[in-house]
């Protein structure tokens, strides 16, 4: 299953990347097939993230809209998670010490983030977008190869 995954992330990004034409959605129609995706993908991997950015993408919405949307979903989404595996007894020492190592990291992203967003076009945030869902594919064949 993730190797089909990253296939399909990897089309989608090339197609975005290529001087092609990318569908586009007109309406939020088939939000719910996107949503249902992420939850069956969020609930087997944690990886729910992928089909929500190709919705996205195919809206064509603004740099603005993007972000907005995303940082709602995935907040929403992450509390949801964090209840997960809490119930499924998947918090323990470990998790905690490896959290508190990645703040730094993370408030260092948000920081910068925040200072960078102005300063790119949606031209460039988009194909950014894209080339990082290529590393998330990546990503994807090696722990479906590894695991």
């Amino acid at each position: 299953m993730l190797s089909l995954l990253a296939c399909v992330i990897l089309l989608f990004s090339g197609f975005n990347l290529s001087t092609l034409a990318m569908p586009k959605l007109k309406s939020d129609r088939s939000s719910y097939l996107f949503g249902f995706v992420a939850g069956l993908l969020g609930g087997a991997y944690n990886t729910n993230g992928p089909p929500i950015v190709i919705f996205a993408s195919m809206r064509e919405w603004s740099p603005a809209e993007l972000r907005a949307t995303l940082q709602g979903y995935f907040f929403v989404t992450g509390f949801m998670l964090l209840g997960a595996h809490a119930v499924g007894g998947l918090w323990n020492e470990r998790v905690f010490t490896l959290y508190g190592l990645s703040l730094p990291v993370i408030a260092t992203a948000i920081l910068l983030g925040s200072r960078l967003h102005k300063k790119v076009s949606p031209q460039r945030f988009r194909k950014a977008i894209h080339v990082l869902l290529v590393l998330v594919a990546i990503m994807l064949f090696f722990k479906a190869l590894t695991g």
